[in-house]
């Protein structure tokens, strides 16, 4: 069921993981968000943004994503995007002494916006080496914009809904990132980054577009 909403649903990116990376995959990720009443203005200087001069108002409210359901970004980003108020909360069922590792990534959408400033894709968050499902034992890599595990979504071009994707690696041994710059200009380029070995494989995921 995994596989095919992963495929199927998500499309755009899907050929990003190779059929020998998508065998392993076989469960939803739980994701839930517990959000604050919220008043955001949304206005932008990227070209493309068609949510300028708008203001959203949104009640409290409590949610799971669904693979594929449709968000504002604002509704799970807030005004400050640095800050966790926001964050979602992440859960699994783990196997017995094996460790995990957490990718949020934007696969981005068809828009002319990524290609014309040279993205691919963009990495919001990653947590390596959880102990089981202890979100506490996990390392929070700094990325890009400091040590957290979410970077709240934003996208430039709010004409085509960007996809926002969960993903959980199994793996026993522990993972030690290579020294110096992040490397992530394609997602291939990131796990080499990470330095995974052939244990290491996707298990997980979760998915919405905004």
């Amino acid at each position: 069921k995994a596989k095919t909403l992963f495929v199927e649903g998500f499309g755009l990116q899907a050929p990003v993981f190779t059929q020998q990376q998508m065998r392993s995959l076989d469960r939803i990720l739980d994701i839930s968000y517990d959000l604050p009443e919220l008043y955001v203005s949304t206005c932008s200087s990227y070209p493309y943004n068609l949510t300028c001069q708008r203001a959203l108002t949104c009640g409290a409210q409590k949610f799971s994503v669904t693979p594929g359901m449709d968000l504002q970004v604002e509704q799970v980003r807030g005004e400050n995007p640095d800050g966790l108020k926001f964050a979602p909360r992440i859960s699994w069922t783990a196997a017995a002494g094996k460790k995990y590792t957490l990718i949020f990534v934007d696969f981005f959408s068809s828009s002319r916006f990524w290609p014309e400033n040279n993205l691919k894709l963009f990495f919001h968050g990653t947590v390596i080496n959880i102990d089981g499902n202890d979100f506490s034992t996990g390392v929070v890599l700094d990325i890009g914009f400091g040590e957290r595990f979410y970077f709240a979504p934003a996208n430039p071009d709010t004409s085509q809904a960007n996809h926002y994707a969960f993903l959980l690696y199994e793996h026993d041994q522990s993972l030690q990132p290579s020294r110096g710059a992040v490397k992530k200009s394609t997602f291939d380029e990131y796990l080499e980054w990470l330095n995974v070995k052939s244990d290491f494989k996707l298990v997980a995921m979760n998915w919405f577009k905004g």
